[in-house]
């Protein structure tokens, strides 16, 4: 019964999203926008919209805009992860290979107060550090190292034995009501792993209020129909993020004979007490702009050498 009734949601969702905007209003309503701002969306315009109701600590921001690009470029597109830089401000960012290991952290760099903070841990910690991870620093004088070693320990645990606290995908509205097997997808993990599902870990340093925050984050990407999910969220922060996630929703939006993607962003941040929640918008704003400036260029261009660039039937309508 429970697996009639996914493929009777996947049915709807791809019948109803390889339509025009106006055709599935719920969805975007959903998301915050307004029925004028769905109505712009056929003509070009940006639409972005500011978390409301958020929990404690929390910020994030939802955007859409029409790219004159197939959906699967655009997917593939952000499986480069320097492509990430044009929506966040990274400080240092990698990807790591298959089977993770040390040198994929190799240029990961380390400040004196990320030493510092490492150190202290010996009598009162303020990172997210486990018991074991604490008493290994009392054993290893090399703290860069043992902060790499930490790190990949953090991924290679995860890839084996997921995380079972990790729900904040639930939040996401629009994604259990549509997608719940996205959702369910990320909360099993790894047991549900599929190999149709591409995905990668990464690692990223960036500054949030005055400290530099190190995360490890996962992505994974799922087929609807004619659409892709793309989901970012974060596995591991060393202190201040107590969660994080992104879902990227492209959307066929096939018009006028050329290509073209609805992309739907919904992107949400929890901090600590302690640190100030992000304001996210105007970044947004230009990041959005400069991202779909460089896609629509890369794919006009054929800038990625051995891309499929010959567009399938479903782009050729």
């Amino acid at each position: 019964m429970r697996k009639f009734c996914f493929l009777t949601v996947l049915l709807v969702a791809s019948t109803l999203f390889a339509a025009y905007p106006d055709e599935y209003p719920a969805y975007l309503r959903l998301l915050g926008f307004s029925k004028g701002d769905i109505r712009d969306l056929q003509y070009g315009r940006f639409i972005m919209r500011s978390l409301k109701d958020g929990r404690p600590g929390e910020s994030g921001v939802t955007a859409a805009k029409v790219f004159h690009v197939p959906g699967y470029f655009i997917r593939d597109y952000f499986s480069y992860i320097e492509n990430f830089r044009n929506l966040n401000n990274f400080q240092a960012v990698g990807k790591f290979k298959p089977e993770p290991d040390l040198q994929d952290l190799g240029p990961l760099t380390f400040d004196a107060l990320d030493l510092q903070d490492l150190a202290g841990c010996k009598q009162s910690c303020t990172l997210n550090l486990t018991s074991e991870e604490i008493a290994g620093i009392q054993q290893d004088s090399n703290l860069e190292n043992l902060y790499r070693k930490i790190l990949l320990n953090r991924v290679q645990n995860y890839r084996k034995g997921g995380d079972p606290s990790n729900s904040y995908l639930e939040a996401f509205a629009h994604l259990t009501a549509y997608f719940p097997d996205v959702v369910e997808y990320a909360a099993i993990y790894p047991a549900g792993r599929d190999r149709r599902v591409p995905d990668y870990f990464y690692w990223e340093k960036q500054k949030i209020g005055k400290k530099s925050v190190i995360q490890l984050r996962h992505v994974f990407s799922q087929r609807v129909g004619e659409d892709f999910v793309v989901v970012n969220h974060l596995i591991y922060s060393n202190h201040s993020l107590m969660a994080s996630a992104s879902v990227f929703h492209l959307i066929n939006y096939v018009d006028y004979g050329f290509p073209r993607t609805l992309l739907v962003y919904h992107g949400r941040t929890q901090v600590d007490g302690e640190t100030r929640a992000p304001r996210v918008d105007k970044k947004m704003f230009v990041a959005f702009r400069k991202a779909g400036k460089k896609i629509e260029e890369r794919y006009s261009t054929q800038f990625y050498p051995g891309f499929p660039y010959a567009l399938p039937a479903t782009d050729q309508r």
